[in-house]
C-alpha cells in the first residue's frame, strides 16, 4: 500500500513567540503557489511551526533538547496545536494540547497532556485510536529526515573524509550504531568468561565442600530397623503408662463414689426429719385457720348492716354541714339587703337636695319655655360650628399661602444655584476622561499580573538554580568519594592479584617438588638430584579465596566505575539545567524590563514608573478614575435635580394662585352665616339672656343633670322595693333550715348508738378489714409449708435418684477397673525388647514390669499404684530421648546422604552447562574476528554511502536536467576517497567540490538531502517538503540559481516551504508566511503576496 502525506492546515494557540491563536491555510496557499517562504526576524518563531507540526503529530518536537512544555508562551497557562493532513486519501486532524498552570496563574504539580487524532468524514470528525506512525507509515525520525530537509549538514558531507562523513552518515542513518557492535560483542565474550569462571569455581567448590563421611545405604537400613525396635518398645510402654494410669483413675473414682453414697445417705435422713416437722405445722395452722373463718362468718352480718348505718351517719353528716353552710349565706345575704336598702334611702335623699339647687341656680329650669331650648341649643351650636370651621378654613388658607410664596421664592434662587454648577460641570469632556483612565487601568492591571507572574517564575527559577547548586555540590562530592574508593579499591585488587599469583607460583612449585620426590628425579631437568622440600602446603580453599576476593573487588570497582559514569552523566544534566535556569532567569528579567517600557510609553502620566510603583500607580490612576465617575455622577444628580425643582416650580405657582381664590370664598361664606344667625333668633327672645357658646354649653348641661337626677330617682325606687321583696324571702329560708337541721341531727345520735352497741371500735370497715388479714395471714402460712413440704419431697426424690446413680456407677467402675488390671497384666505378660538386648541400661523398667507382674488382681492398694505410674512416666521421657536422638542421628546421616546424591547432580548439570558456554564463547570469538572489527563498520557505511550516492545522482538529474553527477575518486582505498562532480555537459569533466559556486553547492547538497528523504520514507510519498538551513551565506549570483531550482522542485507537484530570512530570495517566492515580531517579544503570522 502506498501512502500520501499532505499538510493541509495548522493552527497554534500560546507556543513560543506566537502569543494567542494563529492559523496558517496551506491549501489556500497552495491555490496561488506550491512554493512559498516563511520569513522574519531572528526569534520570531519560523522553526516553531515546523515544531508545531511535529508537536501534533508524534507529540515531540524538532528542537534538540526541549519538550512540548518547554515552548509554551511564557506567563500563559497552556499551549494547543492543531494540525489537519491527509494520508492514502483520507483527512485526519491531529490535536496537542498541555495546561501548565491553573487560571489564576498558579503553576499545576502535574501539568495536563493531552494528544488526540480524529478521521474527518464530510462534515462530522470521528476520534480514533490508531497511532500516527500507522496513519503516516513515517516513524518520528523518518518524518524528520523526509519532511524537514537539513540540507546544509551535507555541505559539510560533501567536504569531510570518509572518517568524518561517517560520522555525519551514522546520525542520519536509521539504525543501531555500527560502532557499538564490537563493545557489544567484547562485552558478550567478557560475560561469557565471567560465567565459565563461575561454573567451573561452582563445580570445584560442590566438589571440595562435601568431604563428610556418609554412612551407605546398608548402614542406613540397619540404623532405620533398630529405630523401628525402640519405637515398638516405646509404644508398649506408652500403653502399660496408659492402662496403669486408667486403672489409678478407675481407683480414684470408686473411692469419690464410695464418699458420694455415703454423703447422700446422711442428706435423705435430713430431709425425713424436716418432712414430718413441716407436717405437723401444717396440721396446727390448718385448724387454727377454720376456727377463725367460723367466728367471722357468725360475726360479719352485723358488721355489714353496721357499715351501712356508718355510711347513712355520714351521709346526715354531710346534710347537717350543708344545711349549716347554707343558714350561714342567707344570713350574709340578709345583711347585704338590709344595707343596700339603707345606702338607697341616702341616695334618694341626695338626689332631691341637688334637684333644688339647680332650680335655684338656672333662669332657665324656672323659664315657662323650657321645652324650646333645645331646638335653641341645636340652631346656635350649628351656627358657631359652621362659623368656626369657616375661620379655621380661612386661617390655614392664609397660612399655606404665605409658606407656598416663600417656598417659591427660595425654590427660584436653588434653580439658579444647580444651573450654575450643572454649566461648570458640563463644560468638562468627563466621558472621554473616563473612557481614558479605564483603558490605563486595564493595561496596567494585566502588566502587574504579567509582572507578578514573572516575579513567581522567577522566584521558582531562583528557588531551582539553589537547589542546583546544591545538586552540584553533592554530585562533586559523590564523584570525589567515588573516585577516592576507585583508587583504594586499585591498590587492593593489585595487592590480592600479586598474592594469588603468588600462592599459584608457590603451589606449582610444591607439586614440581612433590611429583619430583615420587618419580625420584627432577620434572623439570630430569636429573636424580636430592631435591629439598618446602614448607609450603596449598590449600584449594585459600585459592578459591583469593579468586572470590578478587572477583568481588572486580565487581565492587566495575560498580563503582558504573557509579562514577553516572555521576558523571547526572553532572553533566544539572549543569544544562542549570545553563538552562540562568538563561530563563536572563530571559524573564528581560521580559520584565519590556514590560516596564511597554507601560512607560502607553501611559502618559506624571508619576514617574519603575517596576516597583506598580501597585502605586494603579491606585492613583484608579483615584482619579473614581473622581471621573463622581463627577459624571454629579452631573447627573444636577439634571435630574433641575428637572425636578422646576416641575416643583410650576406646581407651587398653580397651587399660590388656587389659594388665593379659596380666601375670597371662605371670607363670603363667613357674611352669609352671620345674616342668616340675625334672622333666627328672633323667635327666642327668652332666652337673650344667653350671650355667650359658654353660656349656652352651661344651661345646657344644668338642664341634662336635672333629667338625669330624676331618672335615677326612679330607678332607686323600683330597686329599693326589689330588696324589700328579697329580705323577706330570706327570713323565712332560714326558719325551713332551722327545721331541717334539727331533724338530721336527731337521726345522727341514734346511729351513733346503734353502732357502739353492734361495734368494738365503732368502725365497721376496719374491724372487718383486721379479721380478712387474720385469715389471709393463717392461710399464707399454710401454703408456705406446704410448699416447703414439697421441695423437701423434691429434694428427697433428687437425692434417692442420686444414690441409686451413684451405686450403679460404683458398680460399673468396679467391673471397669478390673478390665483395665486385666490390660495391664496382658501388657505386663511380654517384655520389652530393649530389656532383653540391653538389660542393664533398662534395670529400673525391668523391676517395674516384675512388680506389675506380681501383683494380686484383688488387692490392688492406691498409692503403691501411682508410685509405680511416677516411676513408668519417668520410663517413658528416657524412651522418648532415646528414640528422638536415634531419629536425629538417621535423620541426619539420611540428609547427608541425600545430599551427596543432589551434589553429584548438581556437578553433572554444571559439567553440561559448562559445554554449553564452551560453545558459545567459540562462536563469540568466531564472530568477532569477522564483524567485530572496524572493517565491518566500514564496510556498511561505505554501503550506505553509495546507495545514498546512487540515489543523489537520480535526484541532481530531475533537478539539473542531467547536467551534474555525484562521483569518488580512489574508491578502492575508502578511507582517502573524496566527493568530485561531473559536469555532463563539458564532456563529463570532473572537478573538485570545493570549486562550486554557493547555488552548485546547495543544488548537490538538496539533492543529497532528498535522497537521504527517499531512501528513509519507505513507502510513503511526502507532497510537503520543508528546507530549514543554507540560505544565509549565499551571494546574489547563488540566489537566482537556488531560486531557479525551487521552481524545479515546484514542479513535481511538491508543496515546499523554505525558511529564511534572506530577502533577496523570499521577495521572489510568491507567498510569504510572514511573522512580525513586537517589543514585547511576541510575534503574529501573516500571509503576504510578492
Amino acid at each position: 500500500m502506498r501512502f500520501i502525506v499532505k499538510i493541509h492546515n495548522l493552527s497554534i494557540k500560546n507556543m513560543a513567540s506566537l502569543d494567542g491563536e494563529h492559523e496558517i491555510n496551506f491549501d489556500k496557499i497552495m491555490q496561488d503557489s506550491h512554493l512559498f517562504a516563511i520569513t522574519g526576524q531572528t526569534g520570531a518563531g519560523k522553526s516553531t511551526i515546523l515544531n508545531c507540526i511535529s508537536l501534533a503529530l508524534y507529540g515531540k518536537v524538532y528542537k534538540k533538547n526541549s519538550t512540548g512544555f518547554d515552548f509554551i508562551t511564557l506567563g500563559k497557562p497552556e499551549g494547543e496545536v492543531s494540525l489537519i493532513f491527509s494520508s492514502s486519501g483520507k483527512k485526519y486532524k491531529a490535536n496537542w494540547k498541555q495546561r501548565i498552570a491553573k487560571k489564576n496563574g498558579e503553576p499545576l504539580k502535574n501539568p495536563e497532556l493531552k494528544r488526540q487524532i480524529f478521521v474527518l468524514e464530510s462534515s462530522s470528525e470521528k476520534a480514533i485510536d490508531t497511532p500516527i506512525e500507522e496513519i503516516t507509515n513515517l516513524t518520528y525520525t523518518q518524518f524528520c529526515k523526509t519532511t524537514i530537509l537539513n540540507q546544509g549538514q551535507f555541505s559539510k558531507f560533501l567536504t569531510s573524509n570518509f572518517t568524518q562523513r561517517k560520522e555525519i552518515l551514522e546520525k542520519f542513518y536509521q539504525g543501531d550504531d555500527l560502532n557499538l557492535i564490537s563493545n557489544v560483542l567484547k562485552e558478550k565474550i567478557k560475560r561469557q568468561v565471567q560465567l565459565k569462571d563461575e561454573k567451573s569455581n561452582l563445580i570445584e567448590g560442590l566438589t571440595q565442600s562435601f568431604n563428610k563421611k556418609v554412612l551407605t545405604k546398608q548402614e542406613l537400613t540397619s540404623l532405620e530397623n533398630e529405630l523401628q525396635h525402640y519405637s515398638k518398645d516405646e509404644k508398649q510402654i506408652v500403653q502399660l503408662k496408659k492402662y496403669l494410669k486408667e486403672t489409678i483413675e478407675a481407683l480414684q473414682l470408686i473411692k469419690k463414689n464410695q464418699e458420694k453414697k455415703n454423703y447422700l445417705k446422711e442428706q435423705i435422713t435430713s430431709i425425713n426429719r424436716k418432712l414430718n416437722e413441716a407436717l405437723d405445722q401444717l396440721n396446727i395452722y390448718t385448724k387454727k385457720s377454720f376456727q377463725i373463718k367460723d367466728n367471722f362468718a357468725n360475726k360479719k352480718p352485723l358488721l355489714l348492716e353496721s357499715l351501712t348505718k356508718l355510711e347513712e351517719k355520714k351521709q346526715y353528716q354531710a346534710q347537717s354541714q350543708e344545711l349549716t353552710a347554707e343558714r350561714q349565706e342567707s344570713i350574709n345575704q340578709l345583711k347585704n339587703v338590709t344595707s343596700k336598702i339603707t345606702q338607697i334611702q341616702s341616695q334618694k335623699n341626695e338626689i332631691q337636695h341637688q334637684q333644688e339647687k339647680l332650680k335655684a341656680k338656672s333662669k332657665t329650669l324656672q323659664s315657662p319655655k323650657l321645652k324650646s331650648f333645645d331646638k335653641y341649643y341645636d340652631m346656635m351650636m350649628n351656627y358657631y360650628s359652621d362659623r368656626d370651621l369657616a375661620q379655621n378654613n380661612l386661617n390655614h388658607t392664609l397660612q399655606q399661602l404665605k409658606s407656598r410664596e416663600n417656598k417659591l421664592s427660595e425654590l427660584s434662587s436653588h434653580i439658579e444655584t444647580i444651573q450654575k454648577k450643572f454649566e461648570i460641570l458640563s463644560n468638562k469632556d468627563l466621558t472621554n476622561k473616563a473612557q481614558d483612565l479605564e483603558q490605563k487601568i486595564k493595561l496596567l492591571e494585566q502588566t502587574t499580573y504579567q509582572y507578578s507572574q514573572l516575579n513567581m517564575e522567577e522566584e521558582k527559577n531562583k528557588s531551582l538554580l539553589d537547589e542546583l547548586k546544591v545538586n552540584l555540590t553533592q554530585i562533586d562530592k559523590e564523584l570525589n568519594l567515588t573516585q577516592e574508593e576507585l583508587n583504594t579499591l586499585k591498590i587492593n585488587k593489585t595487592k590480592k592479584t600479586k598474592e594469588l599469583e603468588k600462592f599459584k607460583l608457590d603451589a606449582a612449585i610444591h607439586l614440581c617438588q612433590k611429583t619430583s620426590q615420587e618419580q625420584g628425579n627432577c620434572v623439570v631437568c630430569h636429573s636424580d638430584k636430592q631435591l629439598s622440600t618446602s614448607h609450603f602446603s596449598p590449600h584449594e580453599s585459600e585459592d578459591h579465596n583469593l579468586t572470590n576476593e578478587l572477583k568481588l573487588l572486580e565487581e565492587r570497582e566495575a560498580s563503582l566505575q558504573k557509579q562514577y559514569l553516572q555521576w558523571e552523566v547526572k553532572k553533566t544534566t544539572t549543569k544544562d539545567q542549570f545553563s538552562k535556569a540562568q538563561q530563563n532567569q536572563q530571559k524573564m528579567i528581560k521580559a520584565k524590563n519590556s514590560l516596564i517600557e511597554k507601560l512607560k510609553e502607553q501611559i502618559a502620566h506624571k508619576i514617574s514608573l519603575s517596576d516597583s510603583d506598580l501597585k502605586k500607580t494603579l491606585l492613583v490612576l484608579e483615584e482619579e478614575r473614581d473622581i471621573i465617575l463622581d463627577q459624571t455622577q454629579q452631573k447627573n444628580i444636577l439634571t435630574e435635580q433641575l428637572r425636578s425643582k422646576k416641575q416643583d416650580q410650576t406646581e407651587l405657582s398653580e397651587e399660590v394662585t388656587s389659594l388665593r381664590k379659596n380666601k375670597v370664598v371662605l371670607q363670603q361664606k363667613l357674611d352669609n352665616l352671620q345674616q342668616n344667625k340675625d334672622h333666627q333668633i328672633k323667635d327666642y327672645q327668652a332666652f337673650s339672656y344667653i350671650q355667650t357658646v359658654q353660656d349656652l354649653k352651661d344651661n345646657k348641661e344644668m338642664i341634662q343633670h336635672f333629667l338625669d337626677l330624676d331618672s335615677n330617682s326612679m330607678l332607686l325606687n323600683i330597686e329599693l322595693k326589689s330588696l324589700n321583696q328579697n329580705k323577706e324571702e330570706l327570713e323565712s329560708l332560714q326558719q325551713k333550715i332551722d327545721f331541717k337541721k334539727q331533724n338530721i341531727e336527731d337521726k345522727i345520735k341514734q346511729l351513733t348508738v346503734f353502732l357502739q352497741n353492734n361495734t368494738s371500735t365503732g368502725d365497721p370497715k376496719r374491724e372487718m378489714e383486721q379479721w380478712e388479714n387474720e385469715i389471709k395471714e393463717i392461710d399464707s402460712k399454710v401454703v408456705n409449708i406446704k410448699d416447703q413440704i414439697k421441695i423437701y419431697e423434691i429434694e428427697y426424690a433428687q437425692l434417692k435418684s442420686k444414690l441409686e446413680s451413684t451405686l450403679e456407677q460404683l458398680e460399673q467402675t468396679e467391673l471397669l477397673k478390673k478390665s483395665y488390671i486385666y490390660e495391664l497384666f496382658e501388657v505386663t505378660k511380654t517384655p520389652p525388647l530393649c530389656l532383653q538386648t540391653n538389660p542393664q541400661q533398662f534395670s529400673s523398667l525391668e523391676k517395674i514390669f516384675s512388680k506389675l507382674i506380681n501383683m494380686d488382681e484383688n488387692k490392688t492398694d492406691l498409692n503403691i499404684l501411682e508410685l509405680t505410674f511416677q516411676e513408668i512416666s519417668q520410663q517413658v521421657e528416657i524412651f522418648n530421648k532415646l528414640i528422638r536422638e536415634k531419629e536425629k542421628n538417621y535423620l541426619e546421616q539420611l540428609g547427608y546422604y541425600k545430599q551427596k546424591k543432589q551434589t553429584e547432580e548438581k556437578i553433572k548439570i554444571f559439567n553440561s552447562e559448562l559445554t554449553l558456554i564452551n560453545e558459545k564463547l567459540a562462536k563469540l570469538d568466531e564472530l568477532y574476528q569477522v564483524i567485530g572489527k572496524d572493517e565491518f563498520r566500514n564496510y556498511v557505511l561505505s554501503t550506505i554511502e553509495n546507495l545514498l550516492l546512487e540515489q543523489t545522482n537520480t535526484e541532481l538529474k530531475i533537478l539539473c536536467q542531467g547536467r551534474y553527477g555525484l562521483s569518488q575518486t580512489n574508491k578502492a582505498h575508502k578511507m582517502a576517497s573524496e566527493f568530485v562532480i561531473v559536469d555532463y555537459f563539458h564532456d563529463a569533466k570532473m572537478r573538485k567540490i570545493s570549486t562550486l559556486s554557493g547555488g552548485e553547492t546547495f543544488l548537490v547538497s538538496l539533492a543529497m538531502a532528498m535522497a537521504l528523504a527517499e531512501l528513509t520514507r519507505g513507502s510513503t510519498q511526502i507532497d510537503s517538503l520543508f528546507i530549514d538551513e543554507g540560505f544565509g551565506t549565499l551571494d546574489e549570483e547563488a540566489i537566482d540559481e537556488v531560486y531557479q531550482l525551487l521552481q524545479v522542485i515546484q514542479n513535481t507537484g511538491k508543496q515546499i516551504g523554505i525558511i529564511s530570512h534572506v530577502k533577496d530570495l523570499t521577495t521572489r517566492i510568491p507567498i510569504n508566511i510572514h511573522l512580525a515580531k513586537s517589543t514585547e517579544g511576541h510575534s503574529k503570522i501573516s500571509v503576504v503576496q510578492n
